[in-house]
């Protein structure tokens, strides 16, 4: 994803305060092309491997929300940012860390969605990774409906 200057920011800002559309950009949101639900919950109907996005409206400013969703890895949640272990016998899990100790590491695989311990002496490495939200996932999107999608998300969790 490309990082905007404070001048685009504003003015796409704008636009989606604008122009934007929320019902279009739920159903954006919902297109299986672009596969939000697969990893994100709203409406507690979705994945549990992104962040809740149920109130992100309310939580988050829409300029933070347009840097989450155009440059994933610069806005990683606490919590979020996902490593790939491997272990010494070549099983590869991706996931979030969620306890580490001199014993291993217990690590909430995403694959299939629960919690894995690896023990200390199994692991074979560990790569960040960052954001499991890939790159570019709205550059197929129009202008129109990138707008449509913001404002869609700039308004959930709000009456």
């Amino acid at each position: 994803g490309k990082l905007l200057k404070e001048a685009e920011l504003k003015a796409l800002v704008a636009d989606v305060r604008a122009t934007g559309d929320r019902k279009r950009g739920e159903a954006i949101f919902r297109r299986p092309d672009l596969s939000c639900l697969t990893c994100h919950t709203v409406a507690n109907e979705g994945g549990r491997i992104g962040p809740d996005l149920n109130s992100i409206g309310t939580g988050q400013p829409l300029d933070f929300i347009i840097g989450a969703v155009l440059a994933p890895n610069k806005e990683i949640k606490e919590g979020y940012l996902a490593y790939e272990i491997t272990t010494k016998d070549g099983e590869v899990l991706q996931g979030y860390k969620l306890r580490e100790d001199n014993g291993g590491l217990v690590v909430r695989d995403v694959g299939q969605n629960e919690e894995v311990r690896l023990r200390a002496d199994n692991i074979e490495r560990q790569r960040m990774i960052g954001s499991l939200m890939p790159s570019g996932l709205v550059n197929s999107l129009t202008r129109a409906e990138l707008l449509d999608l913001l404002r869609y998300l700039s308004e959930l969790g709000t009456p």
